[in-house]
């Protein structure tokens, strides 16, 4: 059943989890798309929370981070979690001290390319980082790149058609 459960194995409960990234201890962390959280899965079953306390996009430690519909998530090699924050318009970083940060995205509605919260997204779904640490993400039908240091762009098709990557129903990458 679902609910809002930290806790040992068959005792905890998510509600409607979504993205999954592993970590290198062994840590699948989930987040937990109506929970507005992200959670942490330890080897032994036990679950935690890690971040999230409530509905809206509010950086600072990890114990007063808010998120807003959480769905996808990504490991850099630096040991940073990429968060795509799909209400709050944001793809956020959790550093390995646990501070979250918006690492891309104004918050608002939009498709605007452009660094850092200049950028738009209007519907966040899962990520995926490659070997240039460049950041993939699914925003509704199209997919996006964002560049280590923040830069958010729509990648053309490789047609030469000078278009943009949309698919139909994009849900993984």
């Amino acid at each position: 059943s679902s609910g809002d459960v930290d806790g040992q194995g068959l005792a905890a409960r998510f509600n409607w989890p979504s993205g999954l990234a592993l970590d290198g201890a062994g840590n699948l962390f989930v987040a937990d798309i109506l929970n507005f959280k992200l959670r942490r899965l330890a080897p032994d079953g036990r679950v935690t929370t890690v971040a999230g306390t409530g509905i809206s996009a509010v950086d600072g430690g990890a114990a007063q981070a808010i998120f807003a519909r959480p769905t996808g998530l990504a490991w850099d090699p630096a040991g940073n979690l990429f968060v795509a924050d799909g209400d709050g318009g944001q793809v956020r970083k959790i550093a390995p001290d646990g501070t979250v940060t918006t690492f891309a995205g104004s918050g608002r509605q939009g498709d605007a390319d452009g660094q850092g919260v200049a950028a738009s997204f209007g519907g966040l779904g899962e990520l995926a980082i490659d070997a240039a640490r460049n950041l993939w993400v699914l925003d509704g039908q199209a997919l996006r790149k964002i560049a280590p240091d923040g830069t958010v762009s729509t990648p053309e098709l490789a047609t030469g058609s000078e278009a943009p990557a949309f698919f139909g129903s994009p849900s993984a990458i």
